[in-house]
């Protein structure tokens, strides 16, 4: 039995029109705005993966005039309709950190840390955006970052991220808070975040001994296991290190410290590994990278330090990143960008299924800091 309805015979909704001319007509036309929306979609997902970013963040709705938003499997409500993601980003950093934290704050007497300068500049920013600002679309305001800015919204995004797509441990927040642990948690949390959005889950090890790297990442298609070692280089008078801030050591790529540490881990040798060190030096804008001065003591050291990487004698480690985002520096002049330089033997112990890593993660570095409007109204 043929139930098929020919273009030309009364449509089955009982409406007395011709097929073609009643339903047919609205099923092309869901059809259509089918097509439209996945292609609208697969761009989306395209423009994102360009920047490092695989992960499927879910799209916030309006529903009775509040805006809802989803991150794991935990639905918030909220008042403002015409909230940005990146807002979202701060207020999921601020419920981690605590809302006593943030009062705390308010009424401390001593100097503020670099993450409570921080966040006073979030609320000074709330309170100017819409004078300052550029509209974007309503309710929205756009304005060019100072360091501080740059800084808590990139982390906040981090934290997001780490919270959407795995785990943050509530150790690592605790020591966000500590004025001289932050620096280094810091950075792991941003490596952490950066691997996350590149489609790994994250395994926070416990780095009490020492003797171990931040995480374990794991490919969410391939199940390659990766172990990452994050390392930060700190300066005196920078990100709540005591002393005054000399400039003319804080340019050197003197890093050969962290880089040792880092090859000492157990998981170095034994397993793909990734090792990711900070420069933490004032962004030099130049248009070489061969010509900012840190670059120039790491290659010059690499050079004379160099151990012979060959098919008898390969690397422990896959890559090495080193890591310039120094946003800090900048305070509340308008953020910088970002340099990068790394590293990739050509022989290695252990070979990755996929040889596009080293370029994701690049591409992620490079656009680090840009955080993406997952609007609806986009």
């Amino acid at each position: 039995m043929n139930n098929k309805i020919g273009r030309n015979e009364k449509c089955y909704c009982f409406s007395g029109k011709k097929y073609k001319k009643c339903c047919l007509m609205k099923k092309e036309s869901i059809s259509h705005m089918a097509l439209q929306m996945l292609a609208k979609k697969e761009l989306k997902d395209n423009k994102l993966k360009e920047v490092g970013i695989y992960v499927n963040y879910v799209n916030p709705i309006i529903f009775k005039d509040k805006k809802i938003w989803a991150i794991k499997n935990r639905i918030y409500q909220r008042d403002n309709k015409h909230e940005t993601f990146s807002d979202f980003c701060i207020f999921i950093l601020l419920e981690k950190l605590g809302p006593e934290w943030l009062n705390e704050i308010k009424y401390k007497k001593e100097e503020l840390n670099f993450l409570e300068k921080a966040f006073t500049e979030v609320i000074k920013l709330k309170g100017s955006a819409i004078f300052n600002g550029v509209k974007v679309r309503e309710g929205v305001y756009s304005t060019n970052p100072n360091g501080y800015i740059k800084s808590i919204y990139s982390l906040a995004f981090d934290i997001f991220t780490l919270d959407h797509v795995s785990n943050i441990p509530d150790k690592l927040i605790q020591r966000l808070k500590n004025t001289n642990e932050y620096q280094g948690v810091r950075y792991e949390i941003m490596i952490a975040a950066v691997i996350a959005r590149l489609g790994f889950n994250i395994t926070w090890i416990d780095n009490s001994t020492a003797k171990h790297c931040e995480f374990i990442a794991e490919h969410q298609v391939s199940g390659t296991k990766i172990g990452v070692e994050a390392k930060s280089r700190h300066r005196k008078g920078v990100l709540n290190q005591l002393g005054i801030l000399d400039m003319y050591k804080s340019k050197k790529g003197d890093i050969q410290g962290l880089l040792t540490s880092a090859l000492e881990k157990e998981e170095c040798g034994l397993m793909p590994y990734i090792i990711f060190i900070d420069i933490n030096s004032p962004l030099e804008n130049k248009s070489r990278m061969e010509d900012v001065p840190w670059v120039k003591d790491i290659i010059k050291n690499a050079k004379r330090k160099n151990k012979i990487i060959s098919v008898n004698n390969k690397s422990d480690y896959n890559f090495i990143f080193f890591t310039n985002h120094s946003y800090h520096y900048d305070q509340e002049k308008n953020a910088g960008g970002n340099e990068i330089l790394s590293q990739a033997p050509q022989f290695v112990k252990f070979v990755l299924p996929d040889d596009s890593l080293h370029e994701g993660i690049q591409n992620a570095l490079k656009w680090y800091g840009n955080i993406p409007d997952i609007d609806l109204n986009i």
